[in-house]
């Protein structure tokens, strides 16, 4: 799981477990590592419409970790690489994010999916809240700048969007859609927004 949480394309793709596996073989295990509650699958929503379990394409998901502890002993990263961010971590710091942010979507209790415009545009998670889909955007730095969020509420309309980065606290619009720039440390308290 942390080498494909790793790639620009994060679907899971089960030849990558094991080499000439394929789903059939592999869905299983995976399964039952979700019902034991280690893994969470996030499935692709083409279309944003209510309710979103109705919209997903059950073929294209991604797979995080339940916990990001899991994620960092699972992936080797050393506590002080995380800390004093390297230069070689770069990448991979993304990934962390992600599953950070997930964590605590699940524990606020949010069923999280994504969204992907072909291979143009995703964005991270998607959930519903009171009749509304809300888009969530994660960056891992302080840059906001997301084409693809912007994308999609050009095109969805959004009532309201939330970005978690390491930026303060804000408010602005994103083609017509209020945006609520959040702390990731403050991912706990996404309701207040």
């Amino acid at each position: 799981m942390p080498v494909q949480l790793a790639k620009e394309n994060n679907k899971f793709v089960f030849s990558h477990v094991k080499e000439g596996k394929r789903a059939a073989d592999l869905e299983d295990a995976l399964q039952w590592l979700n019902d034991a509650g280690l893994i969470k699958k996030t499935e692709l929503v083409v279309t944003p419409e209510l309710p979103l379990s109705g919209f997903t394409d059950k073929t294209y998901f991604k797979v995080y970790f339940s916990d990001i502890g899991l994620l960092r002993a699972k992936s080797k990263v050393s506590p002080e690489t995380i800390i004093n961010e390297t230069e070689l971590y770069r990448r991979y710091k993304g990934a962390f994010t992600e599953n950070y942010v997930l964590t605590e979507l699940i524990s606020r209790g949010k069923e999280p999916y994504f969204w992907r415009s072909g291979n143009t545009a995703e964005v991270d998670f998607l959930y519903e809240q009171n009749g509304n889909i809300i888009p969530v955007e994660v960056k891992a730095a302080d840059n906001t700048q997301a084409k693809s969020y912007k994308q999609y509420c050009k095109k969805y309309t959004p009532a309201k969007g939330i970005k978690l980065s390491q930026k303060n606290i804000g408010e602005n619009l994103c083609e017509s859609t209020p945006t609520f720039s959040i702390p990731l440390y403050l991912a706990w308290n996404i309701d207040a927004y």
